[in-house]
């Protein structure tokens, strides 16, 4: 049984240059630090200052 299956030369994103178990395990440990990170999210004083202005205007019952 003839399975057709293509050499490995022909994969676009297998490197030429083997990678080492060392940079393998360096890389993996930086992608779960990355993952483990929590996401930081900042809002400024002046930018809810200027929501607290519009919308009350946008949203008001008796303007629509």
């Amino acid at each position: 049984m003839k399975l057709g299956l293509r050499p490995v030369e022909e994969f676009r994103h297998t490197p030429l240059i083997p990678i080492s178990e060392r940079r393998m395990d360096e890389h993996k440990k930086k992608l779960e630090e990355y993952h483990r990170s929590g996401l930081y999210f900042e809002v400024k004083k002046e930018t809810i200052a200027n929501y607290c202005k519009i919308l009350p205007i946008n949203f008001h019952p008796n303007l629509n």
